[in-house]
């Protein structure tokens, strides 16, 4: 729903309707000196992709200013919105300065035959829910690409580890999904997140091309 100031007037009642459903509780306000229009509104359905929320008590509209309205900390979207994080591989970096690694190419790959680990911190919205973790990735006929997501509490230093994902002795280029999540609800409280991956090879090089973690959210962000 959108006023023009051509549409309110102060002193005015608003009652509005949204795809045939009412618009509860509707109220208008004057303040004195400005035609200021301020409106609770409940349940508005928003599968549609229509801004609305359960409960928005005293939400704000300035008749003619667009984007005026605003949202009560209890708002939430009628059903669950995907989000994806992508990953490119220069934001890993190695677990040791003796350890090189090459970037060319959109990849990450080893400078020399050795087990390359490396790791990248994620950050995900608090109360979001990870529903799949998916790597990218080429390994010799003998070789590994191991792409794990963890979380190490905040308080102890302590880690688990999430989900994990891997391609081994491929000879080739290939991909793997985890869609197994332990712990999956983020908590920004009480844990950090880290994304890590694990480079084995023997005379030719394995090589991560990319991370994408797939999540959820049932209320709008900050």
């Amino acid at each position: 729903m959108a006023l023009n100031s051509s549409d309110v007037n102060a002193g005015d009642d608003i009652l509005a309707t949204h795809n045939n459903n009412l618009i509860d509780d509707i109220e208008q306000h004057t303040h004195e000196g400005t035609d200021t229009t301020k409106v609770k509104v409940e349940n508005i359905d928003v599968s549609t992709g229509d801004l609305g929320a359960d409960s928005v008590p005293d939400s704000a509209l300035k008749a003619g200013a667009v984007g005026a309205t605003k949202l009560g900390t209890g708002a939430t979207y009628n059903g669950t919105i995907t989000r994806i994080l992508s990953l490119a591989p220069a934001a890993f970096v190695p677990n040791t300065e003796s350890a090189g690694y090459d970037t060319t190419k959109g990849s990450l790959a080893s400078d020399s035959v050795a087990t390359l680990n490396a790791y990248a911190g994620i950050n995900l919205p608090h109360g979001a829910i990870v529903t799949d973790l998916v790597m990218w990735g080429s390994t010799p006929a003998v070789g590994s690409v191991t792409v794990s997501l963890n979380r190490n509490a905040l308080a102890s230093d302590t880690n688990a580890e999430m989900a994990s994902a891997a391609i081994t002795n491929v000879n080739g280029s290939d991909t793997a999904t985890d869609n197994t999540i332990s712990d999956a609800t983020i908590d920004n409280e009480n844990y950090e997140y880290v994304c890590q991956v694990t480079l084995a090879q023997t005379a030719t090089l394995s090589a991560l091309f990319g991370v994408r973690i797939k999540y959820t959210i049932v209320a709008p962000l900050p």
